[in-house]
């Protein structure tokens, strides 16, 4: 398989978690691949997380102290740019 067969197959197949992840309303769905490649395996792994499930599972919210300016933060789970969308 070459690169971009496999970038494609990626996609196609967060296309179809996607999916399923909607229809039956889940946090978190993991997948994956084991492969051959030059005599040896590549074993890849995704995790995809709905965007609801970023906002109200995997964000967090805090202010800082006031003596560091009592300003408010965010922290939240991301996507990986590298990875397909």
């Amino acid at each position: 398989m070459n690169e971009a067969a496999g970038d494609s197959n990626a996609v196609m197949e967060f296309d179809k978690v996607e999916r399923v992840v909607a229809s039956q309303d889940v946090s978190l769905a993991v997948g994956g691949r084991i492969a051959r490649s030059r005599g040896g395996l590549v074993v890849a792994t995704y995790a995809q997380v709905p965007v609801e499930s970023v906002e109200s599972r995997f964000t967090w919210r805090l202010r800082l102290p006031q003596g560091m300016g009592g300003a408010q933060r965010v922290a939240r789970l991301r996507p990986n740019p590298s990875c397909p969308a």
